[in-house]
């Protein structure tokens, strides 16, 4: 057992209780070809790494296409999430990554359901990648984990190469950060492989919003939604080398209404038309845009359309090329005695004792993007709401105390309490 204590001020010197309202969602935006430029201008060796890559991709796609439609292995990658929070929303429970996982395996194992409704014939390429991501039982000193990472730092409102704090060694691990903001306004970015090499080594993994993980499924606490649930598969497939359908270029220049670029592009990979990009989800008619005959692949997961759907056996073989490439170090990630030592290869997984911890915030108390903020203060009669947020292990049970709360105790994971009296309040959890 573990209990941790929270020690909370319910006095009169306090701010005036005031209506929240939730902000407006904003158009995903993908920050990958923004930061690759940054990257090139400090480091214009990564053209060379990228050209070396491509090559290397070619030559593996053309000795293995034939040997796909046999090829049923299915390849394990580990992961770890690292939770960058100063004690808000941002700091995101454990069942809202668990669900973002439940996600990212799905999309990649084309195993959701509206795969049945991609039009225009790419239904008959749609691929199922082979691909299993599993968050990490052992981490990198050995012990016992449940692969979520949780560090407290200001780095959660800023979101950028320098936020990406206690990388576990890339690898064995995918790295994933997760923020409450990030630089430029994306909601996330992950490097190509090519481009996280030598002293940029720092800079491999996926960062992005916490509001971008999981759905929200009715869940209290929780920040995710349906629309933003697949940002991660889209991040993903970045990390493992792929381009946005239209290129490299991210909205440059002055593309047409509801598209990205303004000349048609190439992401390099057969079977994936030439597209100006899309930011609506269009007609199938309306998407034959970059030649009168040829439909564009408008569903795909690398696509801004938000009516993502897959990926295609092209971008499988271009995906399992770069899990086969020493660049980025993705091709000792899904060996068995890489996933030996994470604890992902099934007979060698971990169950860990949790560690309680808890956080709290109420709806009166709001911050600058008017989302509930977390304090230690609050006023009388405010509804608390407190959220397990236990770490290291799964947990089969709670037992809360709360002096003069109302309840003075409960077993619910996340309950709701409020102070009649005032002063400092003594709370407890007990997993």
């Amino acid at each position: 057992m573990n209990k941790p204590t929270l020690t909370l001020s319910l006095g009169a010197l306090l701010l005036a209780a005031a209506p929240w309202a939730v902000h407006a969602q904003e158009h995903f935006r993908c920050g990958t070809d923004l930061v690759r430029q940054r990257a090139i201008q400090a480091d214009p060796h990564i053209l060379v790494r990228e050209a070396e890559l491509e090559e290397f991709t070619r030559t593996w796609i053309a000795e293995h296409r034939d040997q796909r439609v046999d090829d049923t292995t299915i390849l394990t990658i580990p992961v770890v999430f690292h939770v960058l929070h100063m004690n808000g929303r941002e700091n995101i429970s454990n069942e809202q990554i668990f669900d973002a996982m439940e996600v990212l395996n799905r999309d990649y194992r084309l195993l959701n359901a509206d795969v049945n409704d991609v039009c225009c014939g790419f239904q008959e390429i749609a691929a199922d990648i082979r691909l299993e991501f599993k968050l990490a039982t052992i981490d990198p000193l050995g012990h016992c984990t449940n692969g979520i990472d949780r560090i407290r730092t200001v780095e959660t409102f800023v979101g950028d190469n320098g936020s990406k704090l206690n990388l576990w060694p890339r690898d064995k691990y995918l790295n994933v950060w997760t923020c409450a903001k990030m630089r430029d306004g994306v909601a996330g970015y992950s490097q190509y492989p090519s481009d996280v090499e030598g002293p940029n080594a720092s800079h491999d993994g996926v960062i992005i919003l916490h509001d971008y993980i999981g759905r929200t499924n009715g869940q209290a606490g929780w920040t995710g939604s349906e629309n933003n649930s697949r940002a991660l598969t889209h991040e993903v497939g970045h990390w493992l080398n792929l381009q946005h359908v239209w290129g490299d270029n991210n909205g440059e220049g002055d593309p047409p209404p509801g598209h990205m670029v303004e000349d048609c592009g190439d992401d390099g990979v057969e079977d994936t038309p030439l597209t100006r990009g899309w930011k609506i989800c269009p007609s199938p008619a309306s998407s034959r845009n970059c030649t009168d005959t040829v439909y564009e692949n408008f569903e795909n997961y690398m696509e801004y359309s938000y009516c993502s759907k897959m990926f295609t056996e092209g971008q499988d073989l271009r995906m399992r090329a770069a899990l086969a490439s020493s660049l980025g170090e993705r091709s000792s990630l899904w060996t068995a005695e890489n996933l030996a030592a994470t604890g992902t290869g099934g007979n060698t997984e971990q169950l860990c004792p949790p560690i309680a911890d808890f956080y709290c915030f109420t709806d009166a108390v709001t911050g600058s993007d008017s989302t509930p903020q977390g304090t230690s203060f609050y006023c009388m009669n405010d509804v608390v709401k407190f959220f397990d947020n236990s770490r290291n292990g799964t947990v089969t049970s709670w037992q809360w105390t709360f002096q003069d709360g109302q309840p003075a105790t409960s077993t619910e994971q996340n309950p709701e309490v409020s102070f009649t009296v005032g002063g400092w309040k003594t709370v407890t959890l007990t997993v």
